[in-house]
């Protein structure tokens, strides 16, 4: 056993498990009880592992760290985890990939920490689901496959749902869906995107990300942070709102002038931002090509390609000079 998997750990605390229960059994509510009655167990076991150090300053004896101790109620703890997992059916795969998201969002969320954006550096505000991460197509397939219902991922509709309600289903399991089946860690990225904000980054721009997911949602914001880091995509700041101008309008790098544009698809946060002042460019789709004529001199629409959208935002910087 000295060379145990994870997938070997959680068979074997299986079949210790099955001596007292039957997993295949359970209804959900039990196992709600179930769950409750090992992060019980666990919360004691933990209580256990700190009282192998000296921890109370007050009624200190000096004693060294009881080594031991630690070892095997650690191995209690994790025993405890490996049947949590078992019991709601996560499998080894299931752990590692999550393993994996939350340690580079770990990493990255410390990296972001310790950035300050300089005096008077530009900023541009770009959204990530269709301008730099692929979502329609990704999500049109992800649908036929698991609901067999077929939608166009170039309907002229932001949101394309009439055909998964005609079917009966309810838009927000199928996204809910979607978003548990981490296929927000496997979308590809745009063509040409990757080495667009790599050639903001050398023209010195602060690049915060600003995506309306739900970064509520636990497995959402973690698969974002995932794929952000796994396609090397350089950024200065992220974060989820579906109140885009809202959240924008009380940062700094707005107030002070140092924002230069927004990156959107998305109409309808275009044409807030730009109601309010902010200069938008859009990378052309199907759905957003009706830009209100008022506000075509601060929405400018233009082909999703690094050059395109290069010289859009040239353009917006010598339009605030003059």
């Amino acid at each position: 056993m000295r060379n145990l998997t994870i997938n070997k750990m959680l068979e074997i605390q299986k079949k210790f498990s099955d001596n007292f229960f039957d997993n295949k059994e359970l209804t959900d509510h039990q196992k709600a009880e179930l769950t409750k009655t090992f992060c019980l167990s666990l919360h004691s076991e933990i209580s256990q592992l700190i009282n192998a150090v000296d921890y109370k300053q007050h009624l200190s004896t000096n004693s060294g760290p009881n080594i031991e101790r630690i070892l095997f109620e650690s191995v209690d703890c994790v025993r405890y985890v490996l049947a949590l997992l078992n019991l709601w059916d996560l499998e080894a795969s299931d752990f590692v990939g999550a393993f994996e998201s939350k340690d580079n969002f770990l990493h990255k969320r410390h990296d972001l920490s310790l950035k300050n954006r300089k005096p008077g550096q530009p900023v541009i505000v770009c959204d990530i689901d269709d301008v730099l991460s692929q979502f329609r197509i990704p999500y049109a397939n992800f649908v036929k496959e698991e609901f067999g219902v077929a939608i166009d991922p170039y309907s002229p509709d932001y949101y394309n749902i009439d055909p998964i309600t005609k079917a009966g289903i309810d838009p927000e399991e199928v996204f809910g869906h979607f978003v548990n089946s981490g296929m927000f860690s496997t979308v590809p990225p745009c063509n040409e995107m990757i080495e667009f904000m790599k050639d903001l980054r050398t023209q010195g721009y602060w690049i915060q990300l600003l995506t309306a997911r739900p970064g509520q949602d636990a497995r959402c914001k973690y698969d974002t942070y995932d794929w952000l880091v796994k396609n090397n995509i350089p950024f200065d700041g992220i974060d989820f709102t579906p109140e885009k101008y809202v959240w924008l309008s009380d940062k700094d790098f707005y107030s002070d002038g140092s924002l230069v544009c927004a990156i959107d698809d998305s109409l309808k946060h275009a044409v807030e931002y730009a109601r309010h002042g902010v200069s938008v460019v859009v990378p052309a789709t199907s759905y957003n090509d009706a830009i209100p004529d008022d506000l075509l001199k601060k929405i400018k629409r233009v082909e999703h390609t690094n050059v395109n959208l290069m010289s859009a935002i040239d353009n917006i910087k010598q339009e605030i000079k003059e």
